[in-house]
């Protein structure tokens, strides 16, 4: 099936049958359940730099997830949720991973990155790059407006948009 058949689908359904509010519902409980029943059973019993590696990993396959839901959904976006209070595809995605993953990580995060720094003061090598994405994980994590998932520099994708920087400053500054 083509995405142009899905999105068809989606268009009928939203357009001609008022299902649209289903297809949303549809669309958050879907995310939500990869993320309880996936992401989460793989990192709970993981710490330290294997939970990093994992976690950004794992934020990474959400990426790409949401990114293709909320083409799939798009017309929803456009027409139906346009003229509502409800969050638009890419907020609900996001909103799905912080209520579902990090909040329930973030101490655990902080911790990670606390130990890497400690094993980089001692003289032993870190992985940068995972510690900055995962720091960029506190500040993402409070996008509120303009949502989008977009591509880095490296091919991997990023959240972008308007910022709230409290979940940085509450989550993992105020540790140092």
């Amino acid at each position: 099936m083509s995405l142009t058949s899905i999105f068809r689908i989606v268009y009928n359904l939203s357009d001609q049958t008022n299902e649209a509010q289903k297809l949303y519902d549809f669309l958050k409980k879907t995310l939500g359940d990869h993320l309880k029943f996936i992401t989460v059973e793989k990192l709970k019993r993981l710490s330290g730099e294997n939970f990093m590696k994992e976690y950004m990993k794992q934020y990474q396959d959400y990426l790409i997830l949401a990114k293709w839901m909320t083409k799939v959904f798009n017309y929803i976006d456009w027409y139906f949720l346009k003229f509502s209070n409800t969050p638009n595809t890419i907020q609900c995605a996001l909103q799905e991973f912080k209520d579902n993953v990090f909040v329930k990580f973030k101490d655990i995060l902080s911790e990670s990155v606390l130990e890497q720094f400690k094993k980089w003061r001692e003289g032993e090598d870190v992985n940068w790059k995972n510690i900055h994405a995962v720091i960029e994980t506190f500040i993402t994590i409070g996008i509120t407006k303009n949502a989008a998932i977009s591509n880095n520099p490296d091919g991997s994708l990023k959240w972008t948009g308007e910022q709230n920087l409290n979940e940085y400053d509450n989550g993992f500054e105020r540790q140092f």
